[in-house]
């Protein structure tokens, strides 16, 4: 009101710094607000550091006080804070594909004619957050949801906004795979986001918006079986469009589309989810490998106002502060993961052992419970440590065999990777053991060279307790299968002693040979056994395919009987090399 405010700060007057609350600025784009970071350490440009997180949430102390406005302590589900967030930023339609009620496909703003997406085929399946059937996925050439016009364009005079959570397919698709489509009967009336193969390996996909008549590309690199933010807004009377992206965990990109004074945003018509009006680019492809490849949508909002820059920001980095898993400090790239519980985040014997694939995992994915939100099973410790657990009636893989949290080779698209074993194949970790569990046996595998024609792994090392206190190798007279053969490579081995181990396998045209090794807290072991042997029959190993796997395999004693407790093994290297 024309009036100064004097501030006393020590013994100076007027204030010579403010901190600006509320929607919180970012300037080094870490997921910090700067207020925190200058309170904290006096610089805005601080880099990521998630170690202050008083209530062991996975939420940063300075995002659950600056941006959300609660303490330190507050628990909270990573999607409900995401949520939190989209509401508060008063969308007018939103699906937020939770399935919980049995529906999920309800509009959560409104009870109008647009209250549902009518669901035209596909399933749920888990979202970013692993949120069991949080997510709806699109399985077959009619899958689809439609909605009425909840875009808000058409008119020429109209402004929006929408955003989205997708995950991308897992190789490149054939033709268009459409995210959304809404059209009128001319190409001014086109707006639809799609996913198109450029053919070329360095740009394996690009994500594409058609928008007033123009086709625009805002990727050639979207990361497959990742999990992606997306947002756009659009003014027709500037004729102006922006739309930003990044895989959930990376750093946000943005452009604008200069549109034609014809253009308008979409039509008064229809809204296509999954796929476009007449079913024929359905969000789904064949996977190179075999089988199916599925995209999944989840938490479309749309606002009949453009969406600030602020307001964009504000949703992408709280997603971003929520993943930050191991592939933030190792390189993940190449491995998927398998976990020790169901889609729905049940454990169980019976239940099938959800798969983690290499795009979600290297984007940043850790592990957390759904229901309190605390890091168990697959994440990275405040030490930047890769932590693992598997407790034992956890869910299983295929072969019904005991309950893990392991990564499993695969190539960089991320198929399965399955070598031969010419030139040299190596897997060399740095781990500890921080609990072998409470079962007789208490035996904990952390690290496998496995076949995919063996029902048991050809090679294993494994920590032993209690009364040999060892780590071994063991290994199979015959890659499927067998006697087995062990090998002693340390002894009075305690949990949380350092164990540093190898496997390499080298085929040199003549011999396939097997070396195995381990050092404990630095120092080499003398073991008990010979550490190199030749693997015969050579033309039985010199033929199979192999693969490594690392982690923490926690399997049933001999008998099969169950077992108890939770297995926990901690690493802070890991590496697979294959050379000619």
């Amino acid at each position: 009101y024309g009036r100064a405010t004097n501030f006393s700060w020590g013994q100076t007057n007027w204030c010579e710094r403010y901190f600006q609350l509320g929607t919180s600025r970012d300037s080094d784009g870490d997921g910090w607000p700067d207020a925190y970071e200058v309170l904290v350490s006096k610089t805005d440009t601080n880099t990521l550091n998630i170690d202050i997180d008083t209530d062991t949430d996975g939420l940063p102390d300075g995002i659950e006080i600056f941006v959300l406005g609660t303490s330190p302590t507050n628990v909270n589900s990573a999607r409900a804070i995401y949520e939190g967030v989209i509401s508060n930023q008063t969308p007018s339609a939103w699906f937020k594909l939770n399935n919980e009620s049995g529906n999920g496909l309800t509009n959560a703003i409104s009870a109008s004619s647009l209250t549902t997406l009518t669901n035209g085929g596909g399933l749920w399946d888990p979202d970013a957050f692993a949120k069991g059937n949080g997510a709806f996925s699109f399985t077959n050439a009619a899958s689809v949801l439609t909605a009425g016009d909840v875009i808000s364009g058409g008119t020429g005079s109209s402004q929006g906004s929408l955003s989205l959570l997708f995950r991308s397919l897992s190789s490149p698709p054939t033709g268009k795979r459409y995210l959304f489509s809404q059209k009128g009967g001319t190409s001014s009336q086109e707006f639809a986001v799609f996913v198109e193969s450029n053919g070329a390996p360095v740009d394996p996909a690009g994500l594409k918006v058609q928008i007033g008549g123009q086709t625009v590309t805002m990727s050639t690199s979207i990361v497959f079986e990742a999990w992606h933010y997306l947002a756009m807004t659009w003014n027709e009377t500037s004729d102006v469009a922006a739309w930003y992206l990044a895989p959930i965990g990376g750093k946000l990109t943005n452009g604008t589309i200069n549109l034609t004074n014809s253009a308008v945003v979409g039509s008064i018509s229809n809204l296509y989810v999954g796929n476009r009006q007449n079913n024929n680019g359905t969000f789904t492809s064949a996977f190179r490998e075999g089988g199916n490849s599925f995209g999944a949508l989840d938490e479309i909002a749309f606002w009949n106002r453009e969406l600030t820059n602020t307001d964009v920001n504000a949703q992408f980095n709280t997603l971003n502060v929520l993943f930050q898993g191991p592939s933030k400090v190792f390189d993940l790239s190449r491995w998927n993961l398998l976990l020790p519980v169901d889609k729905t985040n049940q454990l169980g014997p019976t239940n099938a052992a959800l798969q983690i694939s290499t795009g979600w995992l290297n984007s940043g994915f850790n592990y957390v419970d759904p229901t309190n939100w605390a890091r168990k099973y697959f994440y990275l410790s405040t030490s930047n440590t890769m932590v693992f657990e598997a407790p034992w009636n956890g869910a299983r893989s295929a072969n019904g065999s005991g309950a893990r949290s392991e990564l499993r080779e695969t190539k960089l698209d991320g198929s399965d990777y399955n070598w031969l074993p010419l030139g040299t194949n190596t897997l060399e970790a740095t781990c500890v053991v921080n609990s072998a569990g409470t079962n007789n046996d208490r035996k904990v595998i952390i690290g496998q060279a496995h076949s995919e024609t063996a029902s048991d792994p050809p090679v294993v090392i494994s920590y032993n307790l209690p009364s040999t206190k060892n780590v071994t190798a063991t290994y199979k007279t015959s890659p499927n299968g067998g006697t087995d053969l062990n090998l002693t490579l340390a002894t009075n081995v305690n949990v949380l002693d350092q164990i540093h181990y190898q496997i390499r396998l080298n085929d040199n045209g003549t011999n396939v040979n097997l070396h195995v090794e381990a050092s404990v807290n630095g120092v080499p072991q003398t073991a008990t056994d010979q550490q190199d042997r030749t693997l015969i029959p050579y033309s039985s190993w010199h033929t199979n395919t192999f693969y490594f796997k690392a982690g923490c395999y926690y399997p049933t004693n001999g008998s099969g009987s169950p077992i108890a407790g939770t297995a926990k093994v901690t690493f802070s290297s890991l590496k697979a090399t294959h050379h000619p």
